[in-house]
């Protein structure tokens, strides 16, 4: 087998620059079935297969997407003087956790791993979750807070956090986790792990229409957070919290970007 032969992909984001190949112990039977076939009939097949079963696990982790968004015009934002913040912050039930366990069956099953890091029955998803209970790392919180700060930061409205104001924010977390850091997400080894995240964000005027909406995330791609190995995650509850405090940082200036200063905001 000509080892240098590039192995069909099967899907691909562009935006992150993330390329998914066949795990290399099914390369001997896809060469073969080339071979009797045509490569171009095989990848094809394989590729649509494995990205019906795959899709939705590669989406909520890396962020590739198709989202409603709706963008907000100055007018629209010089009229929003006051905005308000739902306390409460939408988070998944199950995190999705590429940890130990998973990268041990994706040894075999490559991107079928992901599977495993979605399914509510993987015990590290479990042990984060139990983590963050034990030590109160509240996410919602975590993430409003860090939203609010980046609000004030960019000076977008006069008042922000107010108790009713002329719009008001709802935030939702996604997805979150914990993922390889860089492109070796789906590989084998125990790499160290970076925080994912994921926000929906909607603005609403006070007689119901919709304003804004945006969607932003911390793929396992972003190197901006320093990576830890699962078990020192456990370990140091601080750490997380802050690394997750770091993650809902970036994020939330993403969702935010596009927002001016509000005109009221300019002395």
């Amino acid at each position: 087998m000509n080892q240098n032969r590039q192995m069909p992909w099967i899907w691909d984001c562009r935006a992150l620059n993330v390329r998914i190949t066949l795990p290399v112990p099914f390369w001997p039977l896809v060469t073969s079935a080339q071979r009797r076939h045509g490569e171009s009939a095989v990848t094809h097949r394989i590729r649509a297969i494995l990205v019906t079963a795959l899709l939705p696990g590669l989406v909520a982790t890396t962020g590739c997407a198709l989202q409603s968004y709706k963008s907000l015009s100055r007018e629209q934002q010089a009229a929003v003087r006051s905005v308000s913040i739902t306390r409460s912050v939408a988070l998944p039930e199950v995190p999705m956790v590429f940890g130990p366990s998973v990268n041990a069956g994706g040894f075999l099953f490559g991107p079928l791993a992901l599977a495993g890091a979605m399914s509510s029955d993987n015990p590290d998803a479990q042990a984060l979750r139990k983590h963050f209970a034990d030590h109160k790392i509240d996410l919602g919180e975590i993430v409003r807070e860090e939203f609010i700060a980046r609000l004030a930061q960019i000076r977008a409205f006069p008042a922000v956090d107010v108790a009713q104001g002329d719009a008001n924010f709802e935030l939702t977390v996604e997805s979150y986790g914990l993922s390889a850091k860089g492109s070796t997400f789906l590989s084998p080894i125990n790499h160290p792990l970076i925080p994912t995240l994921r926000l929906g964000a909607k603005l609403t005027a006070r007689n119901g229409e919709v304003l804004w909406v945006n969607h932003a995330h911390l793929p396992a791609m972003d190197v901006r957070i320093e990576g830890h190995m699962f078990e020192e995650i456990l370990a140091n509850p601080d750490q997380t919290r802050e690394a997750f405090r770091k993650a809902a940082e970036i994020v939330s200036g993403d969702l935010l970007k596009d927002f001016g200063v509000h005109p009221a905001s300019v002395h």
